[in-house]
Parts: structure tokens; C-alpha cells; sequence
């Protein structure tokens, strides 16, 4: 047999590599390696595709692959839980794949069986009494041929568009709760369309627009959403006449209406402030009416400068305190522009929603607005009594909705009856002062920890010195509080500082009071040029006693 050359070498083990690959003997890496990325043949999230159908691995438990910008992607996985406890829910890829609901009496009480679609119940019976659960929402039990059997949960649809329906255990059974809003057309002049339980959707009243003022006009505006009471203006001139409020005192000439400028020599009271001419401060600055300048009184409410311009106007008054704005909080109902920002009262928003600013309208008994100025929202109000929204009252909220069912003018979650139902707990308490626990933590307003800082719980002094919480919200906590001074959880054991009036060690002696603070600078009446090294004191202020000190170094008993 002849050696091996180098290139038959080579192609003997290229033939023993392809023999591996392909199986020449058992598994081969090909077979090792197949499946790598697969699913049933087809990769995700490397192959190409153009369509979903490209990526189908025909596996329903893994869900449906997709086709997403060009590449293969998985699916997720269908999620198989009928909501009974006692099954035994699991995914299969027979007969095309599906969930099945196995029934596992293991799971139940002793007596019991698991029912598919219903739970555990009682097995064994002589009467339908022996079957009976006390629950209504899941339908009743009855006893057949000695074994307790379930029946179809109750069908709470009344078949009304406008009702929200539900089967509600406190309650008894069904509920079906009138939704208002589900007949509302968005037009506002034609009333409110309410929900009859019955019925269904009925048309709104319209709404009727009369303030019993013979000199103006009611109308209903749409745009507004709300009624408008126009004065009539005969002049055009933007303002009613004095009978019907609007203080123009002469109806039938435009030029004459308050707020215009007085003609001094004209014989009529243009402003209508009841003042002709030189009687009017308007005309106090006119040489016709004799003006004599004088020093600008910024209260008085006249030009006493005559430069035609009085009070606050006049730039004499910019900086007497009288004319300059300090920022406070609006009063809606005291005349002045409290904020500064240039609007008074109810043409402030600061003031929206104020009472002294409502403009009543009559009430609307679903808007959840106080419509009438009276205090009393939606059913809440009298004038509501009749209306049928609040004739299908229910003695209880139910806080599935958010609507007003017991009529007592709070909606779901804000009623009380709501305020620990599970979907009405806020993630931490929201508000620190209303009472109310918001998170359901059992700790309500200020004893729950999440109100810590909070301006509602803030103390007037530090209570506590040793608790980590800046208890009176000044930004120092525990001993970084001057309030703690003195405190025992505060005391060091000498006096820290001898010039910040404080008791640091606690022994009843402050600053240069304290023995501690002989030597301090601040506490020495005279400073000698050197130590007196005789003494263990510090003479010269150095901050050095006695032998300590280098003056004393040369002291034979130093």
C-alpha cells in the first residue's frame, strides 16, 4: 500500500466530514442541528416572508406567526383560562387546536363534583334546596335523579339599547341601569334625552329661557350652550336703557351711554354718571371749568393735576401704594383685581365655578353641574323631583358604572358607597384632607405615608426629633430643626457652637454661658498677645490651652 500524498490526505477527510454530516453512521450534526430557529420547519425571526401564511408553522398553542417588515415573527400563545377554578385548563394542537376545560373533582369540598362551565356543586341530593349555593349570577341549581345539576347563568339583557345590564349579587340579581348619556343627541336647546328602563331612549325637554324681564330678549343659544338674556339696545349703542338695567340713560342717541366722554360744554350728561358738563371730574381738568392744577391724589377720583388723566391713569400715581398690584388670591365678589392680572371678579377664570359667579339656568338632571346655582347637583336637587333620571333610583350605588343610581348627585366612583370598590382605589392616596382612604391602604389622608410632606399634614413645629420626617414641612428634619433644640435625641456632648443660641450638649447652659466655651474667641472679653502658660487656659484666643499652645513650649513644666 502506497503512503498518503498530502492532497489524497485532504479528500479522505473531506469524505469523512461529508460522511458525519449526512449520517454515515447514527445521528449526524445536520441532524443536531436542524432545528435550530424552527418551528416545525419554519424560523422566527429569520426567515424572509411577504405575507403571514409564509411564516404559518400550523402549531396553534404558540399562536399566530406574522409576517412583520420582511421577517418572520411569533406569535403569543393563546391564553387558556375559563375562569373556574376547579378545571384544569390547558392548549391543544388536536383536531386543529383549542383549549380544553378539564374538570378536576380533586379541586373541590368533599360532597362536591367540578362542572365545566360552572364550578364545584354539591353531588349528591334529595331536593333542589340541597343544591343551592345562595349565589343568583350563576344560575340556579337543581336537584335531578338524586345529583345536583347546574343551570345557565341568568340572562341579564333586557334588550334595551340604553341600558348598561349586569347581574349584581348585593342586589339580588339583574341590574339594568339607565345610561343617559347613550340617548344624548349633543344638541343642547332640545333638552336632556333620558333613558327609560322600559322604553328605552325619550326625547328631552327643550329647554325654556324666560328671566320674567319685559325688556329682554330669552333666547336659547346653542353655541353658548346655555340660555342668553339680551337687553334691548333701541340706540345700537351696546347698552340697554336705565329701565331695563342697562344704565344708558338716553336710549334713542348713540353717542350718550356710560363709559363715553362727557362734552363739558354740551349741556348733557353724556356718561350718564348724572353729571352735566362742568360738574363732571371728566371735565375738572378743562380750562372752561376752571381747573387749578394741584398735587395728583391717587384716591380722590378727580384730575387734580389737569392733565386729564385722575387717579391710578395719571403716571404721578405709578408708584403710590395705592396703584401698585401686590398678588393675592381672586375674591370673586369684592370689585377688585386681586390677582393682578387685569381682570375682576367673574371675568377672572380664577373665578369659574365660584358661586358669587354662577349665572343660573334651569337644571339639567344629568350634567353633573349645578345648573340652577342652588348648591344641588343633577337628582340631588328638588327641582329634579318627577324627572326620569331620578324616578329609577336604586337605595345603593352600583360602582360598576359611572353613573348616579342612588340619585344623590355623586357619580360611581365618587360616591362613598364606591370608595373601596377595587376599580375606584387610586395607585396612592391623591388627596391628603378629603377623609377618604384613595388607595384602599386602610390609612386615610395624613396616616398614610404617602401624604408625608404633604402641605394638609404639616405640623407647627417639629414633633418628633428622631423619626426621619420633616414633621412641620420647613425642609430640616429631626435635629437639623431648630425647634429640636434641647431635645435629648439631639444633645452632643459638648457645646458645638457658641454663637447660635442654642443648648447644644443640653445642660442647661447656651453658648458663652457654657463652661465648653471658655476658650472660644467669641466668648472672651480681652485677648492677651500671649499664652499665660501657668494656666491650663487659652489666654491669647488661639483656640490653644495652656501647654498645647508653642508660646509654652519653653515652660519647664510643659
Amino acid at each position: 500500500m502506497q503512503p498518503l500524498t498530502r492532497p489524497s490526505f485532504l479528500c479522505w477527510v473531506l469524505v469523512a466530514w461529508i460522511a458525519t454530516l449526512t449520517g454515515g453512521c447514527g445521528r449526524s450534526l445536520l441532524d443536531d442541528f436542524s432545528g435550530i430557529g424552527l418551528d416545525s420547519g419554519v424560523p422566527d425571526g429569520s426567515l424572509a416572508c411577504d405575507v403571514d401564511d409564509a411564516c404559518n408553522d400550523g402549531l396553534y398553542c404558540n399562536g399566530a406567526e406574522t409576517c412583520v417588515d420582511g421577517l418572520c415573527a411569533p406569535g403569543e400563545a393563546p391564553l387558556c383560562d375559563d375562569g373556574i377554578e376547579c378545571t384544569v385548563d390547558t392548549c391543544t394542537e388536536e383536531d386543529g387546536g383549542g383549549c380544553t376545560f378539564e374538570p378536576d373533582d380533586a379541586r373541590c369540598g368533599d360532597g362536591e363534583r367540578c362542572e365545566v362551565g360552572y364550578g364545584c356543586i354539591r353531588d349528591a341530593c334529595e331536593s333542589d334546596a340541597d343544591c343551592d349555593d345562595g349565589l343568583v349570577c350563576n344560575g340556579v341549581e337543581v336537584c335531578v335523579d338524586g345529583r345536583c345539576e347546574a343551570t345557565p347563568a341568568p340572562d341579564c339583557d333586557d334588550g334595551i339599547d340604553c341600558t348598561s345590564d349586569a347581574c349584581d349579587e348585593a342586589m339580588g340579581g339583574c341590574v339594568h341601569a339607565p345610561d343617559h348619556t347613550a340617548c344624548a343627541d349633543g344638541i343642547f336647546c332640545n333638552g336632556d334625552e333620558l333613558c327609560d328602563v322600559s322604553t328605552g331612549c325619550v326625547p328631552g325637554t327643550p329647554v325654556t329661557c324666560d328671566d320674567g324681564l319685559a325688556c329682554t330678549s330669552d333666547v336659547c343659544d346653542e353655541d353658548a350652550r346655555s340660555c342668553v338674556y339680551e337687553p334691548e339696545d333701541l340706540d345700537g349703542d351696546g347698552y340697554a336703557a336705565d329701565t331695563c338695567g342697562g344704565g344708558d340713560c338716553n336710549d334713542g342717541d348713540p353717542a350718550v351711554h356710560p363709559g363715553a366722554v362727557e362734552i363739558c360744554d354740551n349741556g348733557i350728561d353724556d356718561d350718564c354718571n348724572g353729571l352735566v358738563d362742568c360738574l363732571d371730574p371728566q371735565c375738572s381738568s378743562q380750562p372752561a371749568c376752571g381747573c387749578i392744577p394741584s398735587p395728583e391724589i391717587c384716591t380722590g377720583g378727580l384730575d387734580e393735576d389737569c392733565d386729564g388723566l385722575a387717579d391710578c391713569a395719571d403716571p404721578d400715581c405709578a408708584l403710590d401704594p395705592a396703584c401698585v398690584c401686590v398678588p393675592a388670591p381672586e375674591d370673586c365678589s369684592n370689585g377688585v383685581d386681586d390677582d393682578c392680572n387685569g381682570l375682576v371678579d367673574c371675568l377672572d377664570p380664577a373665578c369659574a365655578g365660584d358661586a358669587a359667579c354662577c349665572v343660573p339656568q334651569p337644571e339639567s338632571c344629568t350634567n353633573r353641574v349645578d345648573d340652577d346655582c342652588d348648591g344641588l347637583v343633577d337628582c340631588a336637587d328638588p327641582d329634579c323631583a318627577g324627572n326620569l333620571a331620578c324616578d329609577t333610583c336604586l337605595p345603593v350605588e352600583v360602582c360598576y358604572w359611572d353613573l348616579d343610581l342612588n340619585c344623590n348627585g355623586l357619580y360611581g366612583c365618587d360616591d362613598p358607597d364606591c370608595f373601596t370598590f377595587p376599580s375606584c382605589c387610586a395607585a396612592s392616596e391623591t388627596t391628603c384632607d378629603d377623609g377618604r382612604d384613595d388607595d384602599c391602604d386602610g390609612l386615610v389622608d395624613c396616616a398614610d405615608p404617602d401624604c408625608t410632606g404633604n402641605a394638609a399634614c404639616c405640623a407647627a413645629t417639629e414633633t418628633s426629633c428622631n423619626d426621619g420626617v420633616d414633621n412641620d414641612c420647613d425642609g430640616l428634619v429631626d435635629c437639623a430643626d431648630p425647634n429640636c433644640a434641647g431635645n435629648a435625641a439631639c444633645c452632643a456632648p459638648t457645646e458645638t457652637s457658641c454663637t447660635d443660641g442654642i443648648d447644644n450638649d443640653c445642660d442647661g447652659l447656651v453658648d458663652c454661658d457654657d463652661p465648653s466655651c471658655s476658650s472660644n474667641a467669641a466668648c472672651r472679653t480681652i485677648c492677651l498677645p500671649f499664652e499665660v502658660c501657668i494656666f491650663d487656659v487659652d489666654a491669647d484666643c488661639d483656640g490653644l490651652r495652656g501647654c498645647a499652645d508653642p508660646d509654652c513650649s519653653f515652660w519647664p513644666f510643659c
